[in-house]
């Protein structure tokens, strides 16, 4: 989805939106949810760079592509994010708040998007109350309406009652166990997480739940991250882990990588019962630096193994000697 520039918006009034629809519609099985400030993390240079970076050049393309075809710049026009999750890995939705873009801007967009570009594509809108249905000839997905402003996009996209699960809670999501995680975090933060792990999610640690807010501004990036286990030795193990871990990423990166030295050293980890706490407060040049360094090593192609040598070639016997008369 796509959108206009926000000059104009006060820096709050986006993520507000799609989390004020989010809170009062999600249903009592939420189990977390997620926020994302479009518009403050936009203001980030490491931001801006690692978006850039993700997308590669065919999702440069197709973003220039919708912004002709829609007449909408997707990088701004969509404001703030919230994701709702529950136990089941395709169980969840999205609540997308929108500036400069009504519905049926917005829809027509989703008519070109679903077309992908393919001119005889027979793709067709219908709108049935709250519902917007797109049509491509096999399939159907449906996206929600919440206001005039307001999508609400389910993970499952062909699944028109997930539409309604997700966005019809009329307050459930106070009832949920992910409130009380909500409760205690900074849901001003330009992204936050708060909720108990899902079912679907493997982190490959006793994790329960937790909650974590990142903050951008004045060039620099600020963690806040809480993390619940199941127990007070699984929590030392892990804070345990994640020290010596520090310690021997300084080690290596000292008089080499100074930026990965400041980085390291900007984070503190401290255990309370069975509970962790990372609190981070680094230079943004220094982390984007890291993240480059450590995206190029993930994105580099394993060298291959080197080619097994070729078995010797076997002697020739030598030829019989001539026999003697």
């Amino acid at each position: 989805m796509s959108t206009v520039s926000l000059a104009s918006v006060p820096a709050r009034a986006d993520i507000s939106k799609a989390w004020n629809a989010a809170k009062a519609n999600l249903p009592a099985d939420t189990k977390a949810v997620i926020g994302i400030d479009i518009t403050a993390l936009q203001k980030s240079e490491l931001f801006k760079a690692m978006v850039q970076q993700m997308l590669g050049d065919s999702g440069r393309a197709k973003l220039d592509a919708m912004k002709t075809a829609c007449k909408v710049d997707p990088m701004t026009a969509l404001q703030g994010v919230v994701i709702a999750l529950g136990d089941a890995r395709d169980d969840g939705a999205a609540f997308l708040a929108l500036n400069g873009v009504d519905r049926a801007k917005a829809s027509a967009c989703l008519q070109t998007a679903a077309a992908n570009g393919d001119k005889a594509a027979k793709v067709t809108v219908k709108q049935d109350g709250t519902f917007t249905e797109i049509m491509d000839g096999s399939s159907t997905k449906y996206v929600g309406w919440i206001g005039k402003d307001v999508v609400v996009l389910p993970l499952k996209g062909d699944d028109k009652a997930a539409v309604t699960k997700w966005s019809s809670g009329k307050g459930g999501l106070a009832k949920s166990g992910a409130q009380k995680y909500i409760a205690k975090a900074n849901t001003q933060a330009a992204v936050w997480y708060a909720g108990d792990k899902p079912k679907s999610i493997d982190l490959g640690m006793p994790v329960t739940g937790g909650y974590a807010g990142v903050t951008v501004g004045n060039g620099k990036v600020g963690v806040d991250a809480h993390t619940k286990m199941s127990t007070p030795s699984d929590a030392t193990t892990l804070a345990n882990g994640l020290k010596t871990q520090l310690e021997q990423g300084k080690k290596a990166a000292e008089g080499q990588m100074p930026a990965v030295v400041a980085v390291f050293s900007g984070v503190n980890v401290v255990q309370t019962g069975d509970e962790i706490t990372i609190k981070a407060n680094v230079n943004e040049p220094d982390l984007a630096q890291v993240i480059g360094m450590a995206m190029s090593i993930k994105m580099t192609p394993d060298a291959p193994p080197p080619a097994p040598k070729a078995a010797p070639a076997p002697k020739a016997a030598p030829a019989p000697a001539p026999a003697k008369h």
